[in-house]
């Protein structure tokens, strides 16, 4: 885990909202004003009114109990720095809140049937947070972790056993929105099918006078800094994974050429 300061900036803006969100409701509770939570009233998502759209949304920013909060924003914060700064920020938001709707959409059916039981409230961002750990499993399949703090295993096998206990404990009435876990773990993969989809779908190109002498697959530069900036700033908009195999062996011949030279230690 990263120093706060040094997290991508979207994470840092993720654990700033909620945290707000978290303090304002736990103070006002400690202080005794109940009216503020007609407030928290209308950000819960709550299946028989899911057509007040905004709680598709607002749920996942509302946490009232303090180890749901805590367990929650460690998650984010272990996973998706790396994360972010991978798939870039723009991408990394997107599939933070699509993992957020889509869990909210496949809950509603199920809580909407009372098939855990009548008067279901979910809040939580644990949806979201379920389509960041797929992303992780699928960009980062041999990093360890602690599953359950306890025993270290690949992610690529500890999600499989996340969604595993999920499905079994989903009709048990535990307390725990399993539906919704379920439910933004499938949209993050979704997520991830669409934009391979979108990656390998290629429009004819049509040829073009001016591109004689250029080199197809990149953009032709007579100014190595020009392409090196351009490279770089790709990699901050849409992430390492969007560089053709041209790119990647560009930004690393440029790395080698500014590394310092290693000097010999007695000298």
């Amino acid at each position: 885990m990263r120093p706060f300061a040094y997290l991508a900036k979207p994470v840092r803006s993720l654990l700033m909202i909620n945290a707000a969100i978290f303090a304002f409701f736990f103070v006002t509770r400690l202080l005794g004003i109940t009216p503020v939570y007609y407030l928290a009233g209308l950000m819960v998502l709550i299946p028989e009114q899911a057509w007040q759209i905004w709680r598709l949304v607002t749920y996942a920013f509302l946490h009232l109990a303090p180890m749901h909060f805590l367990f929650n924003m460690l998650i984010l914060w272990m996973f998706g720095d790396e994360l972010a700064n991978w798939m870039g920020h723009k991408r990394f938001l997107s599939l933070y809140f699509v993992g957020a709707v889509g869990a909210a959409l496949v809950s509603v059916p199920f809580y909407a049937a009372n098939v855990i039981g009548h008067s279901t409230h979910i809040l939580g961002a644990s949806g979201a947070l379920f389509a960041l750990l797929v992303a992780y499993a699928r960009f980062f399949p041999e990093r360890q972790i602690l599953i359950f703090f306890l025993f270290p295993m690949r992610i690529k096998y500890a999600i499989w056993i996340f969604i595993g206990i999920d499905l079994m404990l989903a009709n048990t009435g535990s307390g725990v929105a399993h539906f919704t876990h379920l439910g933004g773990a499938l949209a993050g993969w979704l997520f991830l099918i669409g934009e391979d989809k979108l990656r390998n779908f290629k429009l004819p190109r049509r040829k073009k006078p001016s591109d004689d002498g250029v080199l197809t697959g990149h953009v032709g530069y007579l100014d190595d800094q020009k392409e090196l900036d351009a490279i770089l700033q790709k990699v901050a908009q849409r992430g390492m994974q969007s560089l053709n195999p041209y790119e990647l062996e560009f930004l690393q011949k440029a790395s080698k050429r500014r590394r310092p030279p290693r000097r010999h230690p007695f000298k």
